[in-house]
């Protein structure tokens, strides 16, 4: 498995990955955002090689526009095929690692996702802050959840020692 950020020519890759889960997790007019949002990143962006079936997950991080003691997770997605075999940890912790080292103020992880993944957040000691019914669209609610940095990488390193 392979870790690296993101390149224009993964551009197919990505959008394959945000395809696999519709409609379970993202709607079909997500794909159009998704692709502006590839075009203008507005930080690191990571994507996941596994070698043989090309690209599996990707997901960024960028500082928060409330505050620069906030990072907000943005697009992480694991290929629907490939869902519950760790992708999604290893996914988030890389991004913090690559991230924070330059962004210490940062104290603060902030991400809007749906119902279906808030769990995920959950184990790593998101709580929701905020939910929106359907508000990513008919049967997707938007929900906000943030986490103490501090939190998030010692549930991390727990997941992973376990």
């Amino acid at each position: 498995m392979e870790i690296r950020e993101y390149r224009p020519a993964d551009l197919a890759g990505c959008m394959q990955i945000m395809q696999s889960n519709i409609p379970e997790y993202f709607h079909e007019g997500d794909l159009a955002d998704f692709a502006g949002f590839l075009a203008n990143l507005p930080g690191p962006y990571l994507v996941v090689s596994d070698g043989k079936s090309g690209l599996v997950a990707c997901g960024g991080i960028a500082l928060g526009k409330k505050t620069a003691t906030e990072a907000v997770l943005c697009y992480g997605m694991v290929a629907g095929t490939r869902l519950r075999q760790g992708l999604g940890r290893e996914l988030l912790r890389r991004r913090l690692e690559l991230f924070l080292p330059s962004q210490p103020q940062v104290e603060l992880l902030i991400v809007n996702t749906t119902q279906k993944t808030e769990g995920f957040f959950h184990r790593f000691g998101f709580v929701v802050v905020e939910r929106e019914p359907d508000g990513y669209g008919p049967g997707l609610d938007h929900v906000s959840l943030a986490a103490a940095k501090s939190d998030v990488l010692r549930l991390l390193d727990e997941s992973l020692s376990s």
